[in-house]
């Protein structure tokens, strides 16, 4: 597949009152799938985008028990699914040099029981699942395209209200539940930006929770009783910034503002055997970012706790397997970050509530191979 030219996907809903108000808007440039539900998957993909995405979702409501405002975008996007069999994919996936994606997301208006905002932006996306077959392959992406992910939502009140958003450069997930994984893959995010921006602001919200999460390069593997595996290189040389900021005149039971930028991110979880070989290098001259913020004027009426926290890595590997699954882990990883990495937390509480934190974590390379007890 091979994409030259603009992609656009615009939603715009104004309602005065419903039981359930929806807006939603999506922009795929180059989109694949391959699906077997009786058999096996073997496929190969290919996939170039130039040009541009767009992706904007718009919900104005009075009054609504239920709202959600949603933007999607994938540039290329490629899926293999085979629940009773073994899945093998080869993939390729680029988004030319000058190409762009942006998605944006709002919800503005009045009350409401439950509302929910989000945006979603994805260069090059690959995923291979299967439930009790064997999942292997290999998948080279290469971004070059400038992402960017914008929620905003400004309401009178709400029972409860969510808003997110996330970028990424490329991802992969190779899954499966009783079946072996062994997947190798090339990441390279380029000299991008990659950013995730989510602006929440509410007179009420009993519990209301603002996140945005921005990565270069991302690769997660995992399985539950067979062996898993990946082994391969990401780099990444674009700024990536995730930034949440959240305004609660007065809140109920929680609020929070969380945020997280990471330049390259790698995580197998296996109750059986695990390996993980990797080489990570985050270049970015730009810089690894994630800022949150949590405004407060009144506090809580009901004793409630508030929440701010950031995390920036440059390059985060993470392999975990079960202890008493008679299980084991071969961890090797080759880390280099160069530029700054930041994380920054600020929250101002202008009335009384029962709890109150805030944290702010930075690290230029992470890797953590652990034996452990599931949920532990």
């Amino acid at each position: 597949q091979n994409f030259i030219g603009s992609v656009d996907g615009s939603t715009a809903v104004d309602v005065v009152a419903a039981g359930e108000a929806t807006a939603s808007a999506a922009a795929l440039g180059n989109s694949a799938d391959a699906a077997n539900d009786a058999g096996r998957v073997h496929a190969e993909n290919g996939q170039t985008f130039d040009g541009t995405a767009t992706a904007t979702a718009a919900l104005t409501a009075e009054t609504a028990d239920i709202a959600a405002s949603a933007s999607t975008i994938f540039a290329n996007g490629f899926a293999a699914e085979a629940p009773y069999g073994d899945v093998y994919v080869f993939s390729e996936q680029d988004t030319v040099s000058g190409s762009s994606a942006a998605a944006s997301t709002s919800l503005t208006g009045g009350s409401f029981g439950g509302a929910s905002a989000s945006a979603a932006n994805v260069a090059n996306a690959v995923s291979a699942v299967s439930t009790y077959g064997d999942v292997y392959g290999y998948a080279e992406q290469d971004n070059n395209a400038a992402l960017s992910a914008e929620t905003v939502t400004d309401i009178n009140d709400a029972a409860a209200l969510a808003a997110s958003s996330t970028a990424a450069g490329n991802t992969l997930t190779a899954t499966s539940n009783t079946g072996s994984v062994d997947f190798a893959a090339v990441q390279r995010n380029g000299v991008v930006d990659t950013t995730a921006s989510t602006s929440m602001a509410s007179g009420y919200a009993y519990n209301g929770a603002g996140s945005a999460a921005a990565v270069g390069n991302s690769i997660y593997a995992g399985n539950e009783i067979s062996p898993a595996s990946i082994e391969g290189y990401q780099e990444n040389n674009g700024y990536v910034r995730g930034e949440s900021y959240v305004t609660l005149s007065e809140f109920g039971g929680s609020g929070s503002s969380s945020a997280m930028a990471m330049g390259n991110s790698a995580l197998l979880g296996t109750r059986s055997y695990g390996s993980v070989d990797l080489n990570q290098n985050n270049f970015s001259a730009g810089g690894v970012e994630a800022v949150a913020s949590f405004n407060n004027a009144r506090g809580s009426n009901d004793g409630g706790v508030a929440v701010a926290s950031s995390a920036a890595f440059g390059n985060a590997v993470t392999g975990s397997v079960c202890s008493y699954c008679e299980a084991s882990i071969d961890g090797r990883s080759s880390q280099t970050s160069v530029g700054p990495v930041r994380a920054t937390t600020t929250m101002t509480i202008g009335g009384p509530v029962g709890g109150a934190a805030g944290s702010a974590v930075a690290v230029g390379n992470s890797a953590s191979y652990s034996v452990r007890t599931p949920g532990g």
